[in-house]
Formats: structure tokens, C-alpha cells, sequence
């Protein structure tokens, strides 16, 4: 008896089969909806294009290499308004005042340019004074050798004491490297536009004859 019932307790009654299934129901039918939608979308990118079946024939591609070598050949118009972009030797001598202005009117020396003397088309002298009224004289000639100019600054009431001297040769430095900055500058020629003037017609301005 005690070997039947151990047996018995080893094999078990069978189960009756689920009907709970993972497509079963509504909740099989949702899931099976999100699993047609997702599909589609996992593909990357449009489909591909289908491919061209048209052929050029020996003229058309004849005349089409003719074409583009025509268009290769010919040189780009001259532009209307000449460009001055950069200076061949990096100095633009119509800015050589307002890089003089710009060098000198730092914290450190507070100077401003009180008259201009053009000595010549190479040439030009600036006469300065600081915020003590100290005046100071700075020249800047045109040369064919880097960097382009040479600059001689004076500073009053005596050139020859070391402290002035030291600061000659600090606005020289700073005028030189101010000069080489504006030169890089990019900047186009100047140019003039005519416009015609045009009358307005409004409403208001209208003849007595379009009003009814």
C-alpha cells in the first residue's frame, strides 16, 4: 500500500490545455496588429528608384561633350565694380590715418591725432598730443622693403630724454602692427549709384479725374 501511494503521488493527473494562448482573445489580436505596423518600418530608407532605360544617342552625346567643353573655355566677365580687396603689399595708404588713430588711442598712451601734413603720395606726418597736452610727431613713409612702411615718432617737450624715447619706440611698434591689421582688412572700391527718382501714385495723390 505504501509503494502504491508513493507512486501514485509521482505521476500527475493530466492538465487541461490552456486556452489562454498569446493570439487568443482580444489581447492576441492587439498584438498581432502592433506586429504588422512594426514591420514596414524596420526597412531603412525609400525604396529603390528604378533605373532609367534611356540611352543617348552618338549625336546627343556628341553634342552635349561639345557643349561642356565650350562652357569651360570661356573666360568669367570682368566684374563691373573693380574689387580691392587686399593690397599686393598688405598697406592700404587711404587707412594709414585711422590706423595711426587706432594705435594711439590705447589706455597706455591716450593720444590723438590734432593735424595731418601729406608730404607726399608716400609720405605723411601727424602731429599728436596726449591727455597732458605733451605734443608728438609721428611720420610714415611708404618702402619697398617688409614690412612696407617706416615709422618715426617724436615725443615732446624733450626727444631726447630715455622715458620719451622708450615710448617712440612703442608707438612705432604699435603703429606698424595697426597699419599690417587694417591692411587686412578686405574692403571694395567705391562706387557710385544713380537713381532715378520716381513719382508715387496713392490714393491720396491721385488726379480729380479717377474720382467718380
Amino acid at each position: 500500500m505504501v509503494v502504491w501511494w508513493q507512486v501514485g503521488m509521482m505521476i500527475s493527473e493530466p492538465q487541461p490545455e490552456s486556452t489562454h494562448g498569446p493570439f487568443n482573445g482580444l489581447s492576441g489580436l492587439f498584438l498581432l496588429f502592433l506586429m504588422i505596423i512594426m514591420v514596414p518600418g524596420c526597412q531603412s530608407g525609400p525604396p529603390p528608384a528604378p533605373a532609367s532605360n534611356y540611352v543617348f544617342t552618338t549625336s546627343q552625346a556628341t553634342q552635349t561633350k561639345d557643349l561642356l567643353e565650350t562652357l569651360a573655355r570661356e573666360a568669367p566677365r570682368e566684374p563691373i565694380v573693380p574689387l580691392d580687396l587686399l593690397p599686393a603689399d598688405g598697406v592700404r595708404w587711404k587707412t594709414i590715418r585711422d590706423a595711426v588713430t587706432h594705435a594711439v588711442a590705447v589706455p597706455e598712451l591716450e593720444m590723438a591725432i590734432t593735424q595731418t601734413v601729406t608730404v607726399s603720395d608716400k609720405e605723411q606726418m601727424f602731429y599728436l598730443v596726449d591727455s597732458h597736452s605733451w605734443p608728438a610727431r609721428i611720420t610714415v613713409r611708404r618702402i619697398e622693403q617688409a614690412p612696407g612702411v617706416a615709422v618715426e615718432a617724436i615725443i615732446g617737450p624733450d626727444p631726447f630724454r630715455i622715458r620719451n624715447q622708450r615710448v617712440a619706440r612703442d608707438i612705432e611698434r604699435r603703429v606698424v602692427e595697426s597699419i599690417r591689421k587694417y591692411g587686412r582688412i578686405r574692403r571694395l572700391a567705391p562706387y557710385e549709384i544713380r537713381m532715378t527718382p520716381r513719382s508715387v501714385v496713392t490714393p491720396m495723390t491721385r488726379g480729380s479725374d479717377s474720382v467718380e
